[in-house]
């Protein structure tokens, strides 16, 4: 709880994956991806409640011990390729009454407990409806091209600098997945995670990576390795 506020975290982490099989069990270390997820919620200051929600038993059997963990079997209509996060939670907050969510997807393995806290303190204390976590686009939209069957090139955006110059261009921001904060009264009437009145919340955890592919795993792995032998 942050200023009365009651918050909730929910982890998602469905059975089935394209790019990696059984991609939420990976392991680094002892733990997979989502225990790593529940210990970095355990450990902070203002979450009351944490949720993984799965339609995996043998997901949710490896949380089993945790202390103020709830685990949710999710409808098989919800744990498809098609399926929406925002669906997901939607369901889930429909049992339980809270202020604000938090999402904390097992595939930013490196997300850390102080930026947990810091956007749930930076939101709710300015009576923010939404913020995530952003991270700085190495892709800019002056750079980005369509294609045709010919090859032949034509500009992203219709009035594009000619400048190749980096310097001369707006700095562009991205998701990098870790964190998702909402107010619920604000979710339920938008059901929208990123909308008008979301915020940006900046970081300085240097090793944010999203898990999406095997190569994002073996990074994660090694990236771990050497963290755990410094």
């Amino acid at each position: 709880m942050y200023l009365n506020k009651k918050i909730i975290a929910i982890i998602p982490a469905r059975k089935n994956s394209k790019g990696i099989k059984n991609k939420n069990l990976q392991k680094l270390g002892e733990n997979n991806l989502v225990q790593i997820s529940v210990n970095s919620a355990i450990k902070s200051k203002y979450i009351d409640q944490i949720i993984v929600s799965s339609d995996s038993k043998k997901i949710l059997e490896s949380v089993n011990g945790y202390k103020n963990v709830l685990k949710h079997l999710r409808n098989k209509k919800l744990s498809n390729d098609q399926s929406l996060i925002i669906d997901v939670i939607l369901d889930i907050l429909k049992i339980y009454e809270y202020d604000y969510m938090i999402l904390l997807q097992p595939t930013s393995p490196f997300r850390t407990t102080k930026d947990i806290d810091g956007i749930l303190k930076e939101t709710i204390t300015n009576n923010r409806k939404s913020a995530i976590s952003l991270k700085e686009s190495k892709s800019i939209p002056e750079f980005m091209y369509f294609i045709n069957k010919s090859k032949r090139l034509s500009p992203y955006l219709k009035k594009n600098n000619k400048s190749t110059n980096r310097q001369s261009y707006k700095n562009y921001y991205v998701p990098n997945g870790e964190l998702y904060v909402s107010n619920i009264a604000s979710l339920k009437k938008s059901k929208k995670i990123i909308h008008k009145d979301t915020f940006g919340y900046f970081s300085n955890n240097q090793l944010s990576i999203d898990i999406d592919n095997i190569a994002d795993l073996e990074l994660a792995k090694a990236i771990f390795k050497i963290n755990s032998n410094l």
